[in-house]
């Protein structure tokens, strides 16, 4: 079972001190005649099918094309620890049990492993949380005139812009509601379609097709091992295993739809179900398994605090630094994605 990081409530008056904050140091400015000046924020501008490529952490125009080099990722992205075990019990195929008859699915499936490798990442995620004071944002200087900016306020401003663009000109509805779920600031886990996903990619269903066939033949090893006589079910449970980035070269991404590139760059998952093996009837046949699976999908959706890259669209000039800072004032909020997908029944014989 997945369980909801529930964090705390966005500041109800959230970027509301900034007028008032820049007003006291106009006034401060002109009576003191001293220049404030925390630096001047690039002016907002971009492709913002290129910023949001940015967003998923490809560092350069290039590298935004989907699986031609970029990074991918909005981050590592993930719930925090549950109090479960540690360890998946199954690795992947749990301790089988006689089933005679066709009455399959009689036992509920296992759940995936209760620990993710971004449970680190999100711990942090939600102790960063609303810690920092927009107004800390805010660059003011005197020259002729006096004025004021917030970059992060207005990196944030524009996040509305880059929402439209994906959904209504990009064709990448996905990509534009999880921006727009982290810049509501909710914080709430968000519920993926795993069908969907599995749909769309057709490299990660080939991947899923092979992860099956590997399971069915491993069990049906397993109870040659055993000396088993009779129709045994495998419970089973993988591993949260990545999916996005090609293992050889990281940099390289291994899929071509800009959809979930832009939405989620690299991804984990994680198949639970069950493998019925069942011995030849006669000596020397074959033997075959039935495997039924889904897909379960999670990964936490945050930024690097580190890459202060500046984007370089028209409209929207920002970082993951930037996006990070969002969330670390509570203009928004990083959170889970998770998804599961219904359950698929392969045959095969070995």
């Amino acid at each position: 079972m997945i369980h909801a990081l529930v964090p705390p409530s966005p500041r109800p008056d959230r970027g509301a001190g900034y007028t008032e904050y820049a007003a006291v140091l106009l006034l401060v400015a002109a009576v003191a005649g001293v220049v404030i000046t925390s630096g001047i924020p690039q002016g907002v501008g971009g492709h913002i099918d290129a910023a949001l490529c940015r967003v998923s952490a490809a560092q350069t125009d290039e590298d935004c094309e989907p699986g031609s080099g970029g990074n991918g990722s909005a981050g590592v992205q993930g719930l925090r620890p549950d109090p479960g075990p540690a360890e998946n019990p199954c690795d992947p195929l749990c301790e089988p049990y006689s089933r005679p008859g066709p009455d399959y699915n009689v036992e509920p499936f296992p759940s995936p492993p209760a620990a993710h490798p971004d449970d680190a990442a999100a711990a942090d995620s939600a102790a960063q949380y609303d810690t920092v004071d927009i107004d800390d944002h805010t660059s003011c200087w005197l020259l002729l005139l006096i004025g004021c900016t917030n970059e992060v306020y207005e990196a944030h401003e524009m996040l509305a812009v880059a929402v439209a663009y994906f959904r209504d000109r990009q064709g990448s509805p996905d990509a534009a509601d999880l921006l727009e779920h982290f810049r509501e600031g909710s914080g709430e886990t968000y519920q993926i379609s795993g069908d969907k996903l599995v749909g769309d990619i057709p490299e990660f269903r080939d991947r899923v097709e092979s992860d099956r066939e590997d399971l069915g033949r491993s069990a049906v090893l397993e109870a040659q091992e055993r000396g088993i006589t009779e129709p045994t079910v495998f419970p089973l449970s993988t591993e949260w295993n990545a999916f996005g980035r090609d293992p050889a070269n990281p940099d390289q991404g291994t899929y071509r739809n800009n959809n979930w590139w832009y939405a989620l760059a690299s991804f984990r998952y994680s198949l639970t179900g069950e493998v019925t093996v069942t011995p030849p009837q006669q000596p020397g046949g074959e033997w075959t398994y039935r495997v039924d699976t889904q897909v379960n999908i999670k990964k936490y959706y945050d930024w690097d605090p580190d890459d202060h890259t500046a984007l370089k669209p028209p409209f929207y000039n920002a970082s993951q630094w930037t996006h990070r800072e969002m969330h670390r004032t509570g203009l928004a909020q990083e959170f889970w994605v998770v998804g599961q997908s219904r359950p698929e029944i392969r045959y095969g014989t070995l």
